[in-house]
């Protein structure tokens, strides 16, 4: 369901933006003022963010037109010149695109280390993947000792595959 767009009296966009009354527009489509930056409802209301926020959410949105609000001030010298907001709106759309990619990402270990810790786990061979399946999909005897009908220890099924090798 597409949002609708706010109904904000011009009084509240000269105040909130600090533009002009000649400048504000039924639309929202507002410039910035060299010095100020947009508000962040009114980048909200540009049309493709309207249209993101029906595909990902208008929280999501927000967060990322926040995020690049503060990272424009912290690089915009004070009486520095702000952006336009069709530049503002390009920097929120890829903040909304690096947060639409999914998580976590297939990779290719080229790193030269066997099992790297920052790639996750070890990967199964898809042997291994068919023959635990089963195991993976239902109920198991973890922690159940099956002849006596009661609780039973965890380690119980290897620990007489362990005595075997010492």
């Amino acid at each position: 369901m597409p949002l609708q767009p706010l109904r904000y009296p011009t009084v509240h966009l000269i105040l909130h933006a600090g533009i002009r009354p000649k400048e504000a527009t039924a639309d929202m489509s507002v410039p910035t003022t060299p010095s100020h930056p947009p508000s962040v409802e009114i980048l909200l209301h540009q049309p493709v963010l309207v249209d993101a926020a029906a595909s990902v959410g208008r929280a999501v949105v927000t967060e990322c037109v926040r995020a690049e609000l503060d990272d424009l001030r912290g690089r915009i010298k004070p009486g520095g010149t702000w952006p336009d907001i069709d530049a503002i709106t390009v920097g929120v759309v890829k903040r909304i695109a690096i947060h639409r990619r999914a998580f976590p990402q297939r990779v290719i270990n080229a790193t030269g280390v066997l099992l790297h810790t920052n790639l996750g786990r070890a990967p199964w061979g898809r042997d291994l993947l068919d023959h635990s399946a089963a195991g993976l999909t239902s109920y198991v005897s973890l922690e159940y000792d099956l002849d006596r009908g009661a609780r039973g220890k965890r380690g119980r099924a290897v620990e007489s595959e362990l005595a075997a090798l010492a």
